[in-house]
Order: structure tokens, then C-alpha cells, then sequence
């Protein structure tokens, strides 16, 4: 994957990150192979791991740690399919919408 394109891709996992991040949420993130982070609220270190490999999947848990859904990345399509799929619900749908608001 060229250099430009992985960090458009990184930027769309970041901002979901620190969007899930300012809600309180905690994160795990699935590499498509392993549960490469759990439960964590390290920016850092979950952004750290995306595009490790063609895609990743965050996992959203509430304030009280219970999950409340998905969110699928899929690299290698154009940068605004990147959020490939997700569980449809308030939350989520709250998170993907600051992401794609930012991208008009």
C-alpha cells in the first residue's frame, strides 16, 4: 500500500479512536487475524496497530465495559469506504457520522 494511502486510512481509524475515546468508551481492536488490543483507552497504542493488515475491526464497549458493537475497516478500496460495515445502532452510528461529516 503506498505511504499516502496508509495514512488516509490511519487518519479514518484515528478519528474514530478519539471520537470513541471522548465518549468514555473503551476499545478493542481485532487485526483480521487476533485481538491485538483489549479493552483499552491508550489512543496510542490502538492507533499504533491499525493497518497492520488489510483490515481491522474495532470493538466498542460502554462506560460499564458492556460491548455495544463493531466497527469494520477495510483497506486497499478508495479512503471514503474505508468504514466498511458496522453494527447499526444510536452509538455507533453516532461515531461513524463524525467521521464521515468530516470527510464532506
Amino acid at each position: 500500500m503506498a505511504d499516502s494511502l496508509t495514512r488516509a486510512y490511519k487518519k479514518v481509524g484515528s478519528k474514530l479512536i478519539d471520537a470513541a475515546l471522548e465518549r468514555g468508551y473503551t476499545l478493542s481492536l481485532v487485526d483480521g487475524e487476533s485481538t491485538v488490543v483489549r479493552k483499552s483507552n491508550d489512543a496510542k497504542r490502538l492507533k499504533s496497530h491499525l493497518c497492520s493488515t488489510d483490515e481491522d475491526i474495532l470493538v466498542v464497549y460502554n462506560l460499564s465495559g458492556d460491548h455495544i458493537g463493531h466497527i469494520y475497516l477495510m483497506y486497499g478500496n478508495a479512503v471514503e469506504e474505508t468504514i466498511f460495515d458496522y453494527t447499526w445502532n444510536p452509538l455507533i452510528e453516532a461515531l461513524v457520522a463524525t467521521v464521515r461529516s468530516d470527510e464532506r
